[in-house]
């Protein structure tokens, strides 16, 4: 019996120290993976937050919240009172994720990018805008985004936030 019991300890510590071991080896690859998406989106690029369902790109989330003036309803001088609606976008840009030069190139534009998209929403007037397709809307900004690069090209754009403040 005390053969037994001995091998019956011996495999309960093995059994222990297994646990033990892979429990710690997922909580430290875990951290090393929230890490990585931390400082992936300290840098403006993110793998979250919607992000595309090709896991061959990245996302460029530092252009921030824009406050655009859309163009009035009625384009005539006379109407002062009616100045458009204020539209409050939250723009991202999706790009190729093995292009680290590009991401610098989009960093250095991301106030051209940004004047991009306001001239093209205050060139509408809301009711313009409502009754344009989104898949439109971001086919015009992307080809004009597009002209404006000369490392590469983004793939996509997508808005977390497209409200209308009247």
């Amino acid at each position: 019996m005390k053969k037994l019991d001995k091998i019956l300890s011996i495999i309960v510590i093995i059994l222990l120290i297994t646990i033990f071991a892979g429990t710690v080896f997922a909580l430290l690859k875990n951290k090393k993976s929230f890490q990585k998406q931390k400082q992936l989106i300290s840098q403006g690029k993110a793998v979250s937050l919607m992000a595309p369902k090709n896991d061959n790109q990245f996302s460029y989330f530092n252009l921030g919240s824009l406050r655009v003036l859309t163009k009035s309803e009625n384009d005539s001088l006379q109407e002062t009172q009616n100045m458009g609606t204020v539209l409050l976008v939250t723009p991202w840009i999706s790009y190729p994720s093995d292009d680290t030069i590009f991401f610098e190139e989009i960093s250095r534009k991301k106030t051209v990018i940004a004047g991009i998209i306001q001239d093209y929403f205050s060139d509408y007037s809301k009711l313009e805008l409502l009754t344009q397709t989104e898949v439109k809307i971001e086919e015009n900004l992307i080809k004009e985004i597009n002209n404006h690069l000369s490392l590469g090209k983004i793939q996509q754009i997508y808005f977390t936030d497209y409200i209308f403040l009247d």
